[in-house]
């Protein structure tokens, strides 16, 4: 320990100190800081020295390998042995390490000197819209035919979804058809007028017995047994006049449906299996007295 008694004259003041173990003065008197032996030179003082943001950054790593934070898993490609550009895209499930979040069959092609790829479908076992391993390579197959006919299978693809999203019932083609029927304009004589409520009345009754029996089906779905079937049902009663009206109804909502002219109409052509309608002629009133 260090005892120093000094006094010095200050340009602030004169102050008379006594420091213990501080410090000692100069020859001059003047009083300064001693050197320790105690800096941080060994170990232990620079473990002392350091941060205490270190030190927290350091107890935050994991000590158990179930603490560790796994990376993102890239996905990964599975080509099909027999080639052709068939492979399964594998996307990993980030929150589960090891497992596939999706699996999806692809096709790379070339179209028009341009790389493309066609998504064919997720991988199954077949049902529920996946593909499983053979129907993904039939898919190519399709995919290979379309390449060759010079149609591009992703636009094909999308068309075809476009068709079915646009396919409607029998009954709702019927709907529309009789909704233009009742704002459509004929010709009668110099008059141009719309239909008669009463003839409207009657167009209603009629496609209401056709849309009774094929309303929920498609127009591709009605077969033409089906149609005789129905048109016979009218014959065992005895309605031949009806029978023939409602057959020519059918016939014009199927017209109106075929929106891709495939010229499908079940309805059409039938005289062959039906019974014939011979009307007996009916002269006209012409006398007053037959009135």
């Amino acid at each position: 320990m260090i005892v120093t008694v000094c006094s010095h004259p200050s340009p602030a003041a004169r102050f008379v100190g006594i420091f213990v173990g501080l410090g000692r003065t100069d020859v001059r008197g003047d009083f300064r800081f001693s050197e320790r032996k105690d800096r941080a030179d060994g170990p232990q003082e620079r473990r002392r020295a350091r941060k205490p943001e270190a030190d927290q950054e350091r107890r935050r790593l994991p000590r158990r390998p179930t603490q560790i934070q796994w990376g993102e898993w890239s996905p990964a490609k599975i080509s099909d042995v027999t080639g052709g550009g068939l492979y399964l895209f594998v996307t990993a499930d980030v929150s589960r390490p090891g497992h596939a979040a999706s699996k999806l069959w692809r096709m790379s092609y070339r179209f028009h000197g341009r790389q493309k790829t066609y998504s064919i479908g997720p991988y199954g076992n077949g049902s529920d819209g996946s593909f499983s391993l053979a129907d993904a390579r039939r898919e190519r197959e399709k995919a290979k035919d379309q390449l060759k006919e010079g149609k591009d299978p992703s636009t094909e693809k999308q068309l075809d979804k476009h068709r079915k999203a646009a396919v409607r019932s029998f009954g709702q083609w019927a709907d529309e058809w009789l909704a233009k029927k009742k704002v459509e304009k004929v010709k009668r004589g110099r008059i141009v007028a719309v239909r008669d409520p009463k003839t409207i009345e009657v167009l209603e009754l009629r496609v209401g017995y056709v849309k009774g029996r094929f309303g929920k089906l498609c127009r591709q779905d009605i077969k033409r047994p089906d149609v005789l079937a129905f048109m016979r049902s009218y014959e065992a009663d005895g309605k031949l006049e009806t029978r023939d009206r409602v057959r020519s109804i059918g016939e014009q909502i199927c017209d109106y449906a075929d929106v891709e002219g495939d010229g499908y109409n079940p309805f059409r052509n039938l005289n062959g299996q039906m019974i014939a309608n011979i009307s007996t002629p009916r002269p006209g009133v012409t006398e007053p007295r037959d009135v």
